[in-house]
């Protein structure tokens, strides 16, 4: 794990929106096994609609087309699973709109922030796998997001902390960590919507963070 640079000050300044993602419903159902395939499938199309808006941005701007890169092959890992599965009845996500119209004015080193995100969760990812697999009794060509690079994917994450310890010095990890936590909230609220569309009722019964870290909640 890399442990130095913007990317030690990203782990250690974004740990309670981490724990924060991981109290959502569709989080711990995730974690436990026991979410359903629709619900999978619908997370898959979450996750996708968030990156989608990421890849786009980080075209636009110059030096972070291998972070676009690293974003598009997890963005074919999904498309993938989803035609796997047979698609997701989802519309457009509220939460990737509005992260959509967001980004536009956000920084290199908010948007660098803002993949530190994703790529943990990929991670991540990597271990749920095996209880994900066998909880849904997915194939292969159904999890290939979640399986990511397989032995290679704590080494993938390295190479990600080596490029954002180089585009983003020390004197701007302040902006990559707002951008991590922007990116963190936007994640939360495409768990919330996801799960009030998978289970109405449950959701009621369901009360979300009041808050996460301090963070403007504009922009």
């Amino acid at each position: 794990m890399v442990r130095t640079g913007t990317m030690k000050i990203l782990k250690e300044s974004t740990r309670r929106d981490h724990e924060l993602v991981e109290t959502y419903p569709l989080t711990r159902a995730l974690a436990s096994g026991t979410i359903r395939r629709p619900q999978y499938a619908a997370l898959l199309a979450g996750y996708g609609a968030l990156q989608r808006v990421l890849e786009r941005r980080t075209r636009q701007l110059t030096g972070l087309a291998p972070l676009a890169d690293r974003i598009l092959e997890r963005l074919d890992a999904i498309d993938a699973d989803l035609s796997a599965l047979g698609g997701v009845a989802q519309g457009e996500l509220v939460a990737s709109a509005q992260l959509e119209a967001r980004v536009a004015s956000w920084t290199v080193p908010m948007l660098v922030g803002a993949c530190y995100v994703f790529e943990g969760a990929a991670l991540g990812n990597a271990f749920m796998w095996p209880r994900l697999r066998e909880a849904l009794a997915l194939s292969d060509d159904e999890s290939r997001y979640f399986r990511g690079r397989g032995p290679e994917t704590m080494g993938h994450f390295r190479a990600f902390g080596d490029l954002a310890n180089e585009i983003v010095d020390l004197s701007s990890a302040a902006d990559a960590v707002l951008g991590a936590r922007r990116a963190f909230r936007a994640v939360g609220d495409a768990l919330e919507e996801i799960w009030a569309g998978s289970s109405p009722r449950r959701a009621q019964l369901w009360e979300r963070p009041s808050t996460f870290p301090a963070e403007a909640a504009a922009g």
